[in-house]
Parts: C-alpha cells; structure tokens; sequence
C-alpha cells in the first residue's frame, strides 16, 4: 500500500505521510483498500497535500463512508453537486474548503435533490447579489424544518408563508395617523366657545359703537 500511494504522489512518503496513513488504518478504521482510493481521489483532483487528505478521510468519517463502493458513490454525488452548484451560483472555479462542506452537507447529510438546492443558490444571489453559500444554507435548513422533501414541496412552502405574512399584518395594530396642525393664522390663537347671551352681548357692543358720531360729523364746530 505504501509503494502504491507514493506512486499517487510521485515523490517518496515523508514522516508526516506514513503518520497519517497509521490514523487512517488505526484511528478511522479505513480499510486498505479505502485509503487506496482516497489518495487516488484526491490525485485526481491535482491534490496531494497531507492536510487535504485528511479532511476528505474527515469529511467521509462524518458520513459513514467505510468502503470504497460507498467513496464512488459519494464523489460521483459530491462532481454532480459541485456542477450545479457552479451553475447556480455562475461560478467557474474549484469551491474552497468551508465551500465544500456546505455542498457535502446539502447533498449529503440533508439528502436535497439536485433541483431544490439549484433553486436556494438562485434564490441567495437574487437576495444578495453574489454567490453566498451561508445564506443559501439558511433557505435550505429553513426549507428542511418545514419538510420541503421535492422541487413541488417549495411552492406550497412559500404559498403557506405568504399567508402567515399576510396575518400578522392584518393583525397588527393600526397606528393612528398624526393630525397635521392648521395652516391658517387663526387657528393658531387659543379658541373658546361663547354663549348665547355672550354672542348677544358682543353684538350689541358692536352696533352701539357703529352709531356714535365721529369726530368731525354733523355738529358742525368741528369737536
């Protein structure tokens, strides 16, 4: 086995090689044959660093993957997800590590067909404007909790939540809308209300003061 991984590697296993192979046999339980095809897997992919081996060997501990029969099936998954997430997301590069994870969870753990996290990654760049693997993972887990299993699922599942919006609106309470004051002057002064006899008064007062002769009226001296 460790004349064939170096052939892999096209250079002879250091130190740091053979201490990972012993954690892959005696930690992780990878059978020969595995950790055969693992460093195969990752050759192929033009990377030959210990650190990447080991979070591959890491990743595929976390989903039970303990033959290589199950290894081909989950890298044949993981290219066909890589490819639909790129076109989703319009990208035309290798995914980073933290990238990765997210696509072996979606296609992985969480088991979504291809359609439906294709539709969470265009949804996420219409929201943000950029390929944003956390906020597709958030529509995603939101549509996991609410038992999105098929592309149809997702239609009722955005029906349902446009009537939930629709409610609390409805039941919100309305706030009254402020009073704008008066652009007239006369509003601007204190007002009260008069009485009847009051209004009599004030019209009488009036009237009387209109009947008085002015200053130089009819009297003729002029006083």
């Amino acid at each position: 086995m460790l004349t064939v991984i170096e052939v892999y590697l096209e250079r002879l296993l250091k130190p740091m090689d053979v201490q990972l192979i012993l954690y892959l046999y005696e930690s992780l339980g990878f059978p020969a044959e595995l950790i055969l095809y693992l460093y195969e897997y990752c050759v192929s992919r033009n990377k030959k660093s210990p650190s990447y081996v080991e979070a591959v060997a890491l990743a595929w501990a976390r989903e039970g993957i303990d033959t290589v029969e199950k290894a081909e099936a989950a890298s044949s998954v993981y290219t066909s997800g890589f490819q639909t997430v790129n076109k989703a997301f319009g990208l035309n590069r290798a995914p980073g590590s933290a990238e990765r994870q997210y696509i072996q969870k979606w296609f992985g753990s969480m088991k979504f067909e291809a359609r439906i996290i294709e539709e969470a990654c265009s949804r996420a760049l219409l929201q943000t404007g950029r390929p944003d693997f956390k906020y597709a993972d958030k529509i995603l887990e939101n549509w996991k909790k609410e038992g999105v299993t098929s592309f149809t699922d997702i239609a009722a599942c955005d029906e349902r939540h446009a009537k939930e919006m629709t409610a609390r609106k409805a039941s919100a309470p309305q706030k009254d809308a402020p009073v704008r004051p008066s652009l007239n002057k006369f509003n601007a002064y204190p007002q009260r209300s008069y009485s009847g006899e009051e209004f009599t008064s004030m019209e009488q007062r009036l009237l009387s003061q209109h009947l008085q002769p002015k200053n130089g009226g009819a009297d003729g001296d002029g006083r």
